[in-house]
This record gives structure tokens, sequence and C-alpha cells, in this order.
């Protein structure tokens, strides 16, 4: 299994991150608040607050800062 990421608008690109994994999958954090709101798939225009990369026995946490 490979794990990509795609990047829609004015510059799409896509790119695989590993191509050797048994499930990866990437996660969203919508809000801290409460225990945190994470969703599978992210569509809105403002960023997420963090993203979680979720790979096999492995997970990388990501936080993301706006402009």
């Amino acid at each position: 299994m490979a794990l990509g990421l795609q990047l829609r608008g004015a510059d799409s690109s896509e790119m695989v991150l590993r191509d050797d994994l048994q499930t990866g999958r990437f996660r969203y954090l919508v809000t801290a608040q409460n225990r945190g709101t994470w969703v599978d798939a992210w569509s809105k225009l403002v960023p997420p607050a963090a993203v979680a990369v979720i790979t096999d026995a492995d997970t990388l946490l990501l936080a993301v800062r706006g402009p």
C-alpha cells in the first residue's frame, strides 16, 4: 500500500510519501477543545490545527500554523 498526498488548486500536485505500508492514513484536527475533534478528510479553506500521519504502528503529529 502507498500513502500519498494530493494538493488541489492552482498548484495541484501529488506525491507518494511511502509505498511499503500495510496501513496508512491522514487525520486532521478540527479543534483541540474538549479532547479534540479529528476528521478523515479536509476540504475547508482554512488549515487544520494539526495533521496526524498514521502508518502501521507509528503516528507522526504535525502542528499547522496559520499565516
